[in-house]
């Protein structure tokens, strides 16, 4: 049942404005869903954890798709105003952008990792309803990094021949990564020392 409700979660496009009651659920069926997975994780489990009833949770989601699409799309968050008016008329700038973008990226991804890392595992089981999650929740702000690269490299600061559709993708998925492998390489470095590195070898590989 929850794979046919991807291509209806693809055309929502917004969180709807949160009560108290409605966060509470939330809340709870992020802790669900990072525990038990799509296919383990209830409605009725959830409506506990919130202290409520599946009726008083229905009020609020449709159903189990949309208050999964609604935790990630939560969860993804909003954070493309990184891009809004940033300077783009030195490599300092170009720096300064960049960083916080990896910066906020990591906070929102290591923040919700238990989350991310139990979704990930439900990839092969619900192919469609994946992609439409996570692709939909990350479209604004992906291009948003965009388009400020093609900016940036109109004006000199950015290689002429680089793909910058490839090199943005290249950059989050490194993060990525470096995030679900964090277990087999926490003794040999930390989070920061990674993903100040991923952020050295994009400058340098899009610089002129």
């Amino acid at each position: 049942m929850l794979p046919k409700a991807g291509k209806a979660i693809g055309k929502q496009r917004s969180m709807p404005m949160l009560t108290d009651t409605s966060q509470r659920i939330l809340d709870a069926a992020t802790r669900v869903f990072a525990r038990e997975g799509v296919c383990g994780a209830t409605t009725r489990e959830i409506a506990r954890l919130a202290g409520v009833n599946e009726v008083t949770l229905f009020r609020h989601f449709k159903n189990k798709a949309e208050l999964l699409y609604q935790v990630v799309m939560r969860l993804s968050g909003q954070y493309e105003s990184v891009f809004e008016g940033a300077p783009m008329e030195t490599t300092e700038d170009l720096r300064r952008t960049v960083e916080a973008h990896v910066a906020m990226y990591m906070r929102r991804l290591t923040a919700n990792e238990e989350f991310v890392r139990t979704f990930y595992g439900e990839w092969k089981r619900y192919p469609e309803l994946c992609r439409c999650l996570f692709v939909e929740s990350s479209r604004q702000v992906r291009q948003k990094f965009i388009h400020y690269l093609l900016a940036v490299q109109k004006k000199g600061l950015i290689r002429d021949d680089l793909d910058v559709t490839t090199a943005a993708d290249a950059l989050i998925g490194m993060l990525l990564v470096g995030v679900l492998r964090r277990p087999f390489t926490d003794p040999e470095y930390s989070n920061p020392r990674f993903s100040g590195t991923c952020l050295e070898l994009f400058l340098r590989g899009i610089a002129p």
